[in-house]
């Protein structure tokens, strides 16, 4: 009689937990990249607007040899107000500038190279030329020709020069072509030839 009991328990407790399982349980979660996700199309070009106009952060700036900082944040606050940049001293004598805007940038570089201060930085990545290779033009083509037919073309030429052999220092009849930032620099990749006048 103990074991038949047992059994029954047993069959008891398997139906009470299949009874379990198939209870359905609910269970409220939450999304947290649901902000990201836009909600109609209006949302994506108000989005796609936001990520082209963001500016890029402006490189820092190395100044040498600063023996007076109070001296150095005298002479940098009669160019730009304190609050739009900020200092950190490193070894060695130098301090390290970090700008918040690209016109406190440009300043105090103008200022740093007016008045010959020892410093180095970066070109903003606003400011970059628009590198690509001309090939297949001789080396003997003069440059400023080469400048001429690509500005025909629409396209504004920083700099232009020929590319030697790394070896062998030989010209090579391909050209680096430097263009300023502009929406068109993909363009050039169109040209299928260029015209040298006679």
């Amino acid at each position: 009689m103990q074991s038949v009991d047992k059994t029954k328990k047993r069959k008891r407790e398997l139906n009470q937990k299949n009874d379990d399982k198939t209870k359905q349980t609910y269970i409220t979660t939450s999304n947290r990249f649901e902000a990201l996700s836009p909600q109609n199309g209006s949302n994506t070009n108000e989005q796609t607007q936001t990520n082209t106009q963001l500016t890029h952060k402006p490189p820092p700036i190395y100044i040498y040899g600063v023996l007076n900082c109070k001296k150095m944040i005298d002479n940098l606050s009669n160019i730009s107000e304190e609050e739009t940049y900020q200092c950190k001293i490193l070894r060695n004598y130098t301090v390290k500038i970090n700008t918040l805007n690209p016109g406190t940038y440009r300043k105090l570089i103008r200022h740093l190279i007016s008045e010959k201060i020892t410093h180095h930085t970066y070109q903003m990545k606003q400011d970059r030329a628009y590198r690509v290779v001309i090939r297949n033009l001789h080396y003997s083509i003069p440059i400023d020709e080469i400048k001429e037919e690509l500005q025909k073309k629409g396209h504004a030429v920083r700099n232009i020069f020929s590319i030697r052999h790394r070896v062998n220092k030989y010209p090579l009849s391909m050209f680096y072509v430097d263009l300023e930032p502009k929406e068109n620099n993909k363009e050039i990749y169109n040209l299928q030839y260029l015209t040298i006048r006679k």
